[in-house]
């Protein structure tokens, strides 16, 4: 195990032995009683290669440079320009707090906002001011969409810096559908719609993220609800054996509405190309590309087919157990 020397601003220098310099950074913080949290460091690799990291809300300084066996400072292998010693690499780290500052910064304000617009309603309706109502409750829903984009547009920035958890285990494929239609039953009520599954019988066993496929089918079931109002939605499985002989899942979404166009296929995934202006388009374009980058980061996919039957489809794509 390598020993790494830590300095902190006001105490004496640290060494101790660790897998890499940000556990010997947290060990160090641990020994010496500082809270700083380690998403809070803003990194840079100085031209000797040593680390120097600034916790950016306290503006304690760190420097840390790996030891040999003798106490002699050396360069850190794992230290290097243009590598990456783990998910907290000097590269992403300064991504990472530039992300939590920037979610916090942009989402207070925005609940301030629909909380104090909330608070404002009731007032106005006490006085039976509805001009007034009417402006607040303008306020109040455009806040709430603008946080809606706020939203998807930094849980697409994590997936980007893959800074997202995914916990594979083995699911049954017609209990995720099931699971699915059940989850999204209130939202088909708003506009008089039911759902339909078929082809549970090809689904089959598949070892992925469960709860991030049963999102992604969530979102398409969303996209097609809006389509359509006292029709159907259909949930397939279609299972399919590539040239290799490996077995995929299709989990298609279609409904009984007219054929998707070439406008509604081309926005599917581009958020600036087919929204124009309106948030909550804009948010549920960029959840859907989250959905497909996170289904390619689990060996599947997002994408739009003919299926057997003639029928344009939206699919999730995964690999099926054997």
């Amino acid at each position: 195990m390598k020993s790494y020397s830590v300095s902190a601003t006001g105490h004496e220098p640290q060494v101790v032995k660790a897998e890499n310099w940000l556990s010997a950074l947290g060990k160090t913080l641990a020994k010496i009683g500082i809270l700083t949290s380690l998403e809070r460091l803003a990194c840079e690799v100085m031209p000797n290669e040593t680390v120097v990291a600034r916790d950016v809300k306290t503006g304690m300084g760190f420097v840390i440079q790996q030891a040999d066996d003798m106490g002699v400072l050396t360069p850190a292998p794992a230290m290097r320009r243009g590598e990456s010693a783990d998910p907290f690499s000097v590269e992403n780290l300064p991504k990472s707090v530039f992300h939590a500052n920037l979610s916090h910064d942009l989402r207070a304000p925005l609940n301030d906002i629909i909380g104090y617009a909330g608070l404002l309603v009731e007032e106005a309706q006490d006085l039976f001011d509805t001009d007034l109502m009417r402006d607040l409750r303008r306020i109040e829903a455009g806040a709430a969409d603008l946080l809606t984009l706020v939203n998807a547009g930094l849980e697409a920035a994590r997936v980007d810096m893959g800074d997202v958890q995914l916990h594979a285990d083995t699911f049954e494929g017609a209990e995720l559908m099931e699971d699915a239609a059940a989850a999204f039953e209130p939202e088909l009520q708003k506009r008089s719609n039911s759902i339909e599954l078929r082809g549970t019988e090809h689904a089959g066993f598949m070892q992925s993220d469960p709860q991030h496929v049963r999102e992604a089918i969530i979102e398409l079931l969303r996209f097609s609800n809006n389509r359509v109002s006292n029709g159907i939605l259909y949930i397939d499985a279609e299972r399919e054996v590539d040239s290799d002989g490996l077995p995929w899942v299709y989990f298609s979404i279609s409904d009984s509405g007219f054929e998707y166009s070439s406008r509604e296929l081309q926005g599917l995934f581009q958020v600036f190309s087919s929204t124009q202006g309106d948030s909550k388009k804009a948010a549920a374009t960029i959840r859907r590309a989250r959905s497909r980058d996170l289904c390619r980061t689990m060996g599947g996919d997002i994408l739009v087919r003919l299926a057997d039957d003639g029928v344009t489809k939206i699919s999730v794509k995964l690999r099926q157990e054997t």
